[in-house]
Protein backbone atom coordinates (compact mmCIF):
# COMPACT_ATOMS: atom_id res chain seq x y z
CA UNK A 1 0.00 0.00 0.00
CA UNK A 2 1.45 3.42 -0.91
CA UNK A 3 1.05 7.23 0.48
CA UNK A 4 -2.94 8.21 0.35
CA UNK A 5 -4.40 4.62 -0.43
CA UNK A 6 -2.85 3.55 -3.66
CA UNK A 7 -1.68 0.25 -4.39
CA UNK A 8 0.65 -0.91 -7.49
CA UNK A 9 -1.23 -2.87 -10.41
CA UNK A 10 0.65 -5.37 -12.21
CA UNK A 11 1.20 -2.50 -14.89
CA UNK A 12 3.00 -1.01 -11.83
CA UNK A 13 1.03 2.58 -12.03
CA UNK A 14 -0.61 3.53 -8.60
CA UNK A 15 -4.66 2.25 -8.23
CA UNK A 16 -6.81 4.48 -6.49
CA UNK A 17 -9.94 3.92 -4.19
CA UNK A 18 -12.89 4.04 -6.56
CA UNK A 19 -14.50 7.46 -6.78
CA UNK A 20 -11.05 9.28 -6.01
CA UNK A 21 -7.94 10.30 -8.21
CA UNK A 22 -5.51 12.55 -7.85
CA UNK A 23 -4.94 16.58 -8.83
CA UNK A 24 -2.40 18.32 -10.56
CA UNK A 25 -0.95 18.47 -6.79
CA UNK A 26 -0.77 15.30 -5.79
CA UNK A 27 -3.35 15.21 -3.80
CA UNK A 28 -6.91 13.15 -3.71
CA UNK A 29 -9.90 14.59 -5.16
CA UNK A 30 -13.25 12.78 -4.93
CA UNK A 31 -14.61 12.74 -8.53
CA UNK A 32 -18.18 14.03 -8.34
CA UNK A 33 -20.25 12.80 -11.88
CA UNK A 34 -23.91 14.32 -12.61
CA UNK A 35 -26.83 12.31 -12.08
CA UNK A 36 -28.02 11.03 -15.75
CA UNK A 37 -31.92 10.30 -15.74
CA UNK A 38 -33.55 8.06 -17.58
CA UNK A 39 -34.91 9.40 -21.09
CA UNK A 40 -38.87 9.57 -22.19
CA UNK A 41 -38.60 6.52 -24.26
CA UNK A 42 -36.90 4.39 -21.57
CA UNK A 43 -39.40 5.63 -18.72
CA UNK A 44 -42.16 4.18 -21.54
CA UNK A 45 -41.42 1.24 -22.20
CA UNK A 46 -40.09 0.67 -18.13
CA UNK A 47 -43.79 2.11 -17.33
CA UNK A 48 -45.55 -0.37 -19.86
CA UNK A 49 -43.46 -3.66 -18.70
CA UNK A 50 -44.53 -2.61 -14.68
CA UNK A 51 -47.69 -2.31 -15.75
CA UNK A 52 -48.11 -5.49 -17.83
CA UNK A 53 -45.82 -7.62 -14.72
CA UNK A 54 -44.73 -6.01 -11.72
CA UNK A 55 -42.49 -8.97 -10.77
CA UNK A 56 -39.89 -9.72 -12.87
CA UNK A 57 -37.81 -12.91 -13.86
CA UNK A 58 -34.45 -12.45 -14.94
CA UNK A 59 -35.25 -13.32 -18.21
CA UNK A 60 -37.36 -10.57 -18.66
CA UNK A 61 -35.04 -8.08 -17.03
CA UNK A 62 -32.27 -8.82 -18.91
CA UNK A 63 -34.74 -8.13 -21.58
CA UNK A 64 -36.13 -4.80 -20.78
CA UNK A 65 -32.58 -4.16 -20.28
CA UNK A 66 -31.83 -4.65 -23.99
CA UNK A 67 -34.68 -3.04 -25.11
CA UNK A 68 -33.85 0.42 -23.14
CA UNK A 69 -29.86 -0.01 -23.09
CA UNK A 70 -30.01 0.32 -19.11
CA UNK A 71 -27.94 -1.47 -17.27
CA UNK A 72 -29.53 -4.56 -15.56
CA UNK A 73 -28.93 -3.27 -12.45
CA UNK A 74 -30.57 0.24 -13.07
CA UNK A 75 -33.61 -1.51 -14.27
CA UNK A 76 -34.39 -3.84 -10.75
CA UNK A 77 -33.65 -1.24 -9.05
CA UNK A 78 -36.28 1.00 -10.72
CA UNK A 79 -38.58 -1.77 -10.98
CA UNK A 80 -37.71 -1.92 -6.80
CA UNK A 81 -38.41 1.67 -5.98
CA UNK A 82 -42.00 1.41 -8.04
CA UNK A 83 -42.87 -1.93 -6.06
CA UNK A 84 -42.08 0.34 -2.98
CA UNK A 85 -44.31 2.81 -4.09
CA UNK A 86 -47.45 0.98 -5.41
CA UNK A 87 -47.45 -2.19 -2.75
CA UNK A 88 -45.55 -0.52 -0.02
CA UNK A 89 -41.90 -1.53 1.80
CA UNK A 90 -42.77 -5.00 2.77
CA UNK A 91 -44.47 -6.35 -0.45
CA UNK A 92 -41.38 -5.20 -3.17
CA UNK A 93 -38.85 -6.95 -1.21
Amino acid sequence: MLQNGTDRSASGKPEYRRGWTLNALGQEERIIRKRKRKSPDQLHRLTLEFEHEPRWSKERLRAISNATGLKEGQVYKWGWDQKRKKFGIQEAE
